[in-house]
């Protein structure tokens, strides 16, 4: 009788599991995939994605800085924008400055650059984005 109930239960478990899969990939299914940004691995794929003469000026924490207040830059921005237009490489440009960092409009560049590419291959950008 117990060996009944134990295979019993263990087709109830299954069946139920096999139900919520199903479930579950028919909701997720139609979803687009979602996009995580991940500082570290952003910083990291940035840092040397970067042309030599710039990598060697810049430090990781210069990188992780401008990484930073571009985000800070583009939080509540909507709609389509350009990430790296004059306007964000002044702002990023003058909050370097502000913070007594040798980092120059031509340094701000690069790193939007490297950026964007890495928003490309983590598939932030959008189909007709150029990087």
């Amino acid at each position: 009788m117990t060996a009944l109930f134990v295979v019993l239960t263990a087709v109830a478990v299954v069946a139920v599991a096999v139900l919520a899969l199903r479930r579950a990939d028919a909701f997720l299914g139609g979803r687009e995939p979602s996009v995580l940004f991940e500082v570290d691995e952003a910083i990291e794929f940035v840092a040397t994605s970067l042309p030599a003469e710039v990598s060697a000026r810049l430090s990781y924490q210069d990188v992780e800085a401008l990484l930073g207040w571009h985000l800070v830059h583009l939080a509540g921005r909507e709609g389509e924008i350009d990430i790296a237009d004059e306007l964000v490489v002044a702002d990023l440009t003058a909050r370097a400055e502000a913070d007594d960092r040798a980092i120059t409009a031509e340094d701000v560049r690069a790193v939007l650059a490297a950026e964007g590419e890495y928003l490309a291959a983590i598939g932030a950008l959008g189909p007709d984005a150029e990087t």
